[in-house]
């Protein structure tokens, strides 16, 4: 079973395992040497009880390329009593029973740039079965779940494996204290029984969890787990549906937040005072400068750069406590959450209550609001109401994020608001987030080149507006100039063995009146003779990853990461002796976008322009529209590799 994000908290104590706990493999477990990914998962079980979580997983591997099946990727390392052995077809076995025992090996995690850490089991082969099961205390709240989840409040998971799996079993005893439910989906059929003082819930035979791209884990048709803890005055709240379950939570929980040992005296008093002087008319034009002032006197330390990074106190998060404004206020540093909470009070200050919004990172769940749940968020952002106009959501908690951006795995999904009525009373409300338009996203980037006869010198300005421009920001903002640079630089190199870079800067990352922006110069190498090619954007990132196939079935929604306006622009000039006849021109567009590509020649000047205007216009549609998806990102793939061809003039 598959750990896919933030989870509830168990607590245990350990009883020792057998002296054997493996029972002889069968003849037919051997048998198996033919199957899609090269190993099937025999047996994956996990199972919960008052401070103890269990796991056990059991796997036939008979090719090379099912060896990754004997990478454990949630191996905690708080796991205690760990037992586990390789065996082989003729008997032989390699038993273990420590973490250090493992390899471990890092996966680098598909477009949100970090390694995670999988553990391979000693002595793998392409002709094995590898077991192993291990116990973990469930240290976190109340003794539910480890800490790890959560903090102990709550658990997701996603049922299945990334390997065909014979069966998989869930088992809560029967006076275990949290909620827990699996939501079925359009995968596996579940059966239902009752052993030894634990409800068991079995899927068998489910096929493999294939990673797809422009896919989230929340919409794959996999059964999806969930355990958490439910207050007494959440239980009763229940009988009051769901809006009144919801309004409960609100004055339990969340309200208290926000309201609850506030320390708002001090420097806070007189921070206050400063910011609010002078401000302009209008809730949200109040709240765009507010958020500037503050950021310019309160540094947010949870994304410090690289220097703030290297002057903090090691001890400063000792004794850190979110809810003393005064302390921070003082200190200039404040952790994501101590910022929110702090905007927050200024906006009160300033005459302004505003929404606040419980988010669901939609690659790992989706809010549900008859799901009553109240753990169930990642996140939390503020909404500024005014007559007349949308309403303004903004992410204090982000460093440097600039009013209505908000990360996109929390856009186009269900969202839980909480409306103001008046100073004391909020009401409950479902709604969306909206997708930020892509005039509000935007990507830009302008080329010159200059042709020589063995390569061809480019520099490139990049510019950017909306979330780009925040992820560019937050990518960078961590490092060092000089460290900055070798990003970029490395990351050009990595786009094409023919590209030499002379010099990468990025630029203003630190400074938050500017939008961040990059600029590189560089060669690829060019092949003299009677026809070259010259390709007008080197080492530019595409609107979207195009995957390396295509032609395969879709059964699951699409989901594109966000809308956004991608542009480029490449001006060169024809060498002498060389006669250009511009291409005609690229222009197609579906309900998924637009992509635009065009090339023109002034003879006079012997200059060339290359454009490029490519929008992301749809943020998630139905597997039905696989084919039109298909297409659209053939056209962008067209448009980013098509190369100019200049011949020789006789």
């Amino acid at each position: 079973m598959k750990v896919v994000r933030s989870f509830v908290v168990l607590c245990l104590s350990i009883p020792l395992w057998g002296a054997n706990p493996w029972a002889p493999i069968p003849a037919e477990v051997w048998a198996i040497k033919e199957g899609p990914k090269g190993a099937v998962v025999l047996e994956e079980r996990v199972r919960f009880q008052l401070r103890e979580m269990e796991t056990i997983y059991r796997v036939r591997i008979f090719t090379e390329e099912g060896r990754n099946a004997a990478a454990i990727p949630d191996l905690p390392k708080e796991a205690l009593g760990i037992q586990g052995r390789t065996v082989y077809p003729d008997g032989r076995e390699i038993a273990f029973d420590s973490q250090k025992d493992f390899a471990e090996r890092k996966i680098e995690a598909g477009g949100r740039e970090y390694a995670q850490v999988h553990l391979m089991a000693p002595g793998v082969t392409s002709d094995c079965v590898v077991e192993v099961r291990w116990k973990e205390r469930s240290n976190g709240y109340r003794e539910g779940l480890p800490k790890r989840f959560s903090d102990g409040y709550y658990g997701r998971w996603t049922v299945g494996n990334p390997y065909p799996t014979q069966l998989c079993a869930v088992e809560v005893a029967k006076n275990f204290s949290f909620a827990f439910f699996i939501a079925g989906g359009t995968v596996g059929k579940s059966e239902s029984s009752e052993k030894d003082g634990f409800r068991v819930i079995t899927y068998r035979n489910l096929p493999a969890m294939e990673a797809l791209p422009y896919s989230m884990l929340a919409t794959n048709g996999f059964p999806r787990m969930e355990i958490f803890w439910q207050p007494d005055d959440l239980i009763r709240a229940i009988n009051r549906g769901a809006d009144g379950y919801w309004s409960e939570a609100f004055d339990l929980i969340y309200k208290r937040d926000y309201e609850d040992s506030v320390d708002k005296g001090g420097a806070f008093r007189q921070l206050s005072a400063d910011l609010l002087k002078g401000l302009p008319e209008g809730p949200q034009a109040k709240a765009k400068e507010l958020l500037a002032r503050l950021e310019a006197r309160v540094k947010n330390i949870s994304m410090p750069t690289a220097r703030e990074k290297a002057a903090l106190s090691k001890s400063f998060w000792d004794d850190y406590e979110y809810k003393r404004l005064d302390k921070a206020a003082a200190s200039g540093l404040a952790s994501a959450r101590g910022m929110r909470l702090m905007y927050y009070h200024l906006l009160k200050a300033a005459g302004i209550y505003p929404k606040i919004a419980k988010l669901v990172d939609r690659e790992q769940n989706l809010f549900n609001y008859a799901r009553l749940n109240a753990w169930q968020f990642d996140h939390e952002i503020l909404g500024i109401a005014e007559e007349g106009k949308a309403d303004l959501w903004i992410d204090p908690g982000n460093r440097y994020a600039a009013p209505g951006v908000i990360h996109p795995d929390y856009q186009a999904v269900p969202m839980l608001v909480y409306a103001p009525q008046d100073a004391k009373t909020w009401r409950p409300l479902r709604d969306v987030l909206p997708a930020a338009p892509p005039t509000f996203n935007t990507r830009t980037y302008a080329y010159n080149l200059e042709l020589g006869e063995d390569s061809d010198q480019f520099e490139v300005r990049a510019q950017f507006r909306g979330y780009p421009e925040y992820a560019e920001r937050y990518h960078y903002l961590s490092y060092e100039a000089a460290d900055q640079s070798r990003l970029l630089k490395e990351s050009f190199e990595k786009s094409s063995k023919t590209l030499v870079i002379s010099k990468a800067a990025v630029l203003d990352v630190t400074d938050p009146a500017k939008d961040v922006s990059w600029e590189v110069k560089g060669s690829r190498e060019q092949e003299s003779g009677r026809r070259r090619e010259v390709f007008p954007f080197p080492g530019m990132p595409w609107p979207l990853p195009v995957p390396d196939r295509l032609d395969v079935p879709r059964s699951v929604p699409i989901v594109l990461p966000y809308l956004v306006s991608h542009t480029a622009t490449c001006t060169f000039e024809v060498p002498r002796g060389y006669r250009f006849n511009p291409p005609g021109v690229l222009e197609s567009g579906n309900d998924f976008g637009t992509v635009k590509w065009s090339a023109s020649f002034q003879p006079e000047t012997r200059k060339a322009t290359v454009q490029l205007a490519v929008e992301v216009a749809a943020i998630n549609r139905s597997a039905s529209q696989w084919r039109a998806f298909r297409e659209y990102l053939g056209w962008i793939q067209d448009a980013c590799t098509r190369a100019l061809v200049l011949t020789k003039e006789d």
